[in-house]
């Protein structure tokens, strides 16, 4: 065994020691390749733009801007009754920020949908708001359009102008080139007239001042691709699982299209959150003003009715006969009046229910002191604000919207249920105080019955004065908290471009090619050992 043993070491070291001479004696193959391999690398290198990654980073805010208002107190309201703060859930808003919704509007808003490109030398370098020349599509051509659409303009040394169009729709393709002395005409195509803008002070570059030709290169794709195409470059993470900040970054060859292109995606995402917040603000705004110019006019009717008995019945000062009955009555009156106002203000929010529609939010600060009503709206209108949020990044048919939607609308039913039963507890409560008052008033024959009809006139005033005062004090809440609506991210770094391109890297391409033009070589040789034709 011994022996076998060394015998098997022996031929694997002699195998070895011949595989390397034989790679030795073969070393030009190895060259061959490797230099192939250098040159076709080196080409790409060449011919490939340079690519740039730009970043950003933003901070969700964890509580609104109006909280330095946690010190102010208006009739017992303070900041905290205006709902702020609360954490955000981060992932969703990521989400938010890739969502083809927001693409889609940071496409139309910047104009992306044609990419334009310029030669340098043998490679094409993106420019963005700065190529020597503008394409004008046919009315509609852009919006209906399908598929892909390049368009070359090369000029040349005589003032002339060389167009190269082709159009691909999935595998068909359409060609058209013509050849025309000025741009000043549109150019017809078998797709409609398309009109070329030159701007002769772009076609100088820094590379050469002298410049006067260029070839520029349009890439026009449908809506659709154009989303897919941005959304593959963008990413869009949490930089911190303990911290609510979300770092955005996009890569091409134009660095002032990245910083333009992150910027308006921060911007939009702001505008569109912006508007979510203040849609509760503005309904609840809406619903008391409406109430407020009612109640306004109902309470300076009971004033003039209330002046006008005084002057008739010379009513100077009430008699101290009544004194007594003011006073021990007041508490009843009191108390009859809350249960009128509580039922008035369930009555607004029911009717205001039965009216809104499904994305319709409840008005918040409406004064319903019932707490489990007060909770049922406040679940309600976070149900709302979820599918408003849902149905800005997705259809309505999306199984989770419609489902939001169904629970919607079965707490709207339960909140009118609930609020059936808030009323008839009121009215059973006022029912029970008001008898009381009549027995009390039934005990005091000897007050004057001018004494009576004015407390009556007087407590249909006073009704009238809390009802505009609350109302009143919950418009000025708001106006507070819709005024100190602050963005919902902050920008910490704003969109940045490093000067050193990401892509393509010359290190990876040499080693890319040392480690291939080494494999091809030693494929070509084991085949030709193999076929017998290298010994």
């Amino acid at each position: 065994m011994e022996n076998e043993n060394a015998i098997q070491n022996t031929n694997a070291e002699i195998d070895v020691k011949a595989l390397l001479l034989f790679v030795l004696r073969k070393w030009y193959v190895f060259a061959v390749a490797i230099a192939i391999c250098l040159a076709m690398v080196s080409g790409y290198y060449l011919c490939t733009a340079r690519k740039y990654a730009t970043n950003a980073t933003i901070m969700l805010r964890s509580e609104n801007a109006g909280s330095a208002l946690s010190g102010l107190s208006i009739a017992g309201f303070t900041a905290a009754d205006l709902g702020l703060g609360g954490g955000r859930q981060i992932d969703n808003e990521i989400e938010i920020l890739r969502s083809r919704q927001l693409l889609s509007q940071v496409i139309n808003e910047l104009g992306l949908r044609t990419t334009v490109y310029r030669k340098f030398k043998l490679r094409y370098v993106e420019q963005y708001n700065e190529a020597p020349v503008e394409v004008v599509y046919p009315a509609g051509f852009a919006a209906t359009m399908r598929g892909a659409l390049r368009i070359d303009v090369t000029k040349k040394d005589d003032g002339t102008y060389r167009l190269k169009f082709k159009r691909t729709i999935l595998d068909d393709t359409e060609r058209f080139k013509c050849t025309v002395a000025s741009l000043a005409d549109p150019v017809e195509t078998p797709w409609g007239a398309f009109r070329f803008v030159e701007w002769p002070e772009r076609i100088p570059t820094l590379a050469d001042p002298d410049e006067t030709t260029y070839k520029v290169r349009f890439v026009l794709l449908s809506q659709k691709n154009q989303i897919d195409a941005l959304a593959k470059e963008l990413t869009v993470a949490q930089t911190n699982k303990k911290a609510n900040t979300i770092a955005l970054s996009y890569t091409s060859s134009s660095p002032r299209k990245n910083e333009a292109l992150l910027s308006k995606v921060i911007e939009l995402y702001n505008r569109g959150e912006l508007e979510d917040k203040n849609k509760v603000q503005s309904e609840t705004l809406r619903f008391l003003d409406d109430r407020l110019v009612l109640i306004s006019d109902e309470l300076q009717q009971a004033e003039v009715d209330v002046e006008a008995y005084k002057k008739k019945r010379n009513i100077a000062d009430i008699s101290t006969q009544a004194q007594l009955y003011i006073e021990t009555a007041s508490e009843y009156e009191k108390r009859i009046a809350a249960a009128d106002l509580q039922y008035n203000l369930v009555s607004f929010v029911e009717n205001y229910l039965k009216e809104a529609s499904d994305s319709d939010l409840i008005p918040s600060n409406t004064g319903v002191q019932d707490e489990t009503l007060g909770n049922m709206m406040t679940s309600y209108n976070t149900l709302v604000m979820k599918y408003l949020r849902i149905s800005r990044s997705t259809t309505e048919a999306n199984p989770v919207a419609e489902q939001v939607l169904a629970q919607i609308r079965m707490m709207r039913g339960n909140i009118l249920q609930t609020i059936t039963n808030v009323k008839q507890s009121i009215q059973i409560t006022k029912q029970d105080l008001m008898a009381k008052n009549s027995e009390f008033m039934a005990q005091i024959n000897d007050v004057p019955t001018l004494e009576r009809e004015y407390v009556s006139l007087a407590r249909e005033r006073e009704l009238k004065q809390t009802v505009y005062l609350t109302l009143l004090k919950q418009r000025e809440l708001t106006q507070m908290q819709l005024a100190s609506t602050t963005e919902t991210a902050r920008v910490i770094d704003p969109a940045y471009t490093a000067e050193r391109a990401v892509a393509p890297k010359l290190s990876v391409l040499l080693l890319v090619a040392l480690m291939g033009g080494t494999l091809i070589a030693a494929a070509y040789l084991y085949l030709m050992k193999m076929l017998g034709y290298i010994k």
